[in-house]
C-alpha cells in the first residue's frame, strides 16, 4: 500500500520580507509624489515580496512614464485597466496603503529603500536579517 502526499506550498520567495516596508514605501508615493524618483532609483518590481505590491509598483511605473501624477485615484485607473485592481485586494486596499505612513524623513528613506533592494541579493542571507530587523524598526520609530 502507497501513501500519497499532497505537495507542500512554498512561498513564492524564501528572502525575508518586510511586508510594513513595502507597504510604507507604496503608501509614501500616494502621499508625496516627489519620493517617486528616489523610489524608482532604488528598486524595482522584483525587490517586492507580495506580489500585488509588485503589480502596484508596476502600474506606479506606467504612471509615472506617462507623466501621470500617482495618486489613489489614477493608480485605481491604473490598475483596473491592468485588470490588477481585484488582485491586489480592490480599492480598500489601496486606500489603506497610506494608513500609519507619516511624515517621513526621506533621507531614511533613501537608506530603507536600499535596503529593500539588497534583499534581491542571494548570497547575503545574513545581512537580509539584519536588514529585515533594521526596517521593522523604521516603521515602529515612524
Amino acid at each position: 500500500m502507497s501513501v500519497v502526499r499532497e505537495p507542500i506550498a512554498v512561498a513564492e520567495r524564501s528572502l525575508p520580507a518586510n511586508l510594513d516596508a513595502e507597504r510604507s514605501v507604496l503608501g509614501a508615493v500616494l502621499v508625496e509624489n516627489k519620493v517617486w524618483s528616489q523610489v524608482a532609483s532604488s528598486i524595482d518590481s522584483g525587490d517586492f515580496f507580495r506580489d500585488a505590491h509588485k503589480r502596484i509598483f508596476d502600474a506606479m511605473v506606467a504612471l509615472a512614464t506617462q507623466s501621470t501624477a500617482i495618486d489613489y485615484v489614477t493608480l485605481k485607473e491604473e490598475l483596473q485597466r491592468r485588470g490588477d485592481l481585484d488582485e491586489v485586494g480592490g480599492p480598500v486596499y489601496l486606500a489603506g496603503l497610506t494608513d500609519g505612513v507619516h511624515f517621513v524623513q526621506w533621507d531614511d528613506m533613501g537608506d530603507l529603500l536600499t535596503k529593500i533592494a539588497e534583499w534581491s541579493a542571494p548570497d547575503r542571507a545574513d545581512e537580509r536579517r539584519r536588514i529585515a530587523e533594521c526596517g521593522q524598526a523604521f516603521v515602529r520609530e515612524n
